[in-house]
């Protein structure tokens, strides 16, 4: 079974990826694997807290320049497991994508003041708060609530903490 985890940062997709491997063998995919690796290799200076907003920046560019599809079509080709989870997933055309090609959207919902504590307690000082509300945030947020209501196909998890 192919499933696409769709949330915010700090909702727990990788949680629930982590628990898929462990109890059902999943592969575990990430859309940003590619771009956190091109942005740590050229720009070895970047602190912890500057990387995610780079991330961010050159995912977009590179899509940008390259085609909307660009991430998807690239994890697509490296991943043909029966049993896989693409833990990052936060946009529109990456839910067309990967829908198209037979995934599960499986979208984990947890509210801003959770997600925000859940963070600031996994990284600390190192923590940008205008990551929180960068494009692709809100994007995953109305995904998440398309699916709740019933425009998008896929099921909720709903995360308390």
């Amino acid at each position: 079974m192919k499933l696409l985890l769709i949330g915010q940062m700090g909702s727990g997709k990788d949680t629930v990826a982590y628990i898929l491997k462990q109890s059902y063998s999943y592969s575990i995919a990430k859309l940003g694997k590619y771009i956190r690796k091109h942005v740590d290799e050229l720009f070895p200076e970047l602190t912890d807290s500057q990387k995610r907003s780079y991330y961010q920046q050159y995912g977009e560019g590179m899509r940008e320049f390259f085609g909307t599809f660009l991430w998807c079509e690239v994890l697509d080709k490296e991943n043909q497991d029966a049993n896989i989870v693409i833990a990052d997933c936060r946009q529109p055309h990456e839910i067309q994508y990967f829908t198209k090609q037979g995934y599960i959207p499986i979208a984990i919902k947890m509210n801003d003041t959770a997600r925000l504590k859940r963070i600031k307690e996994r990284d600390g000082d190192n923590f940008d708060p205008d990551v929180f509300y960068h494009p692709t945030e809100k994007s995953a947020k109305n995904i998440i609530n398309q699916i709740e209501s019933g425009i998008l196909p896929g099921y909720i998890i709903h995360n308390d903490g």
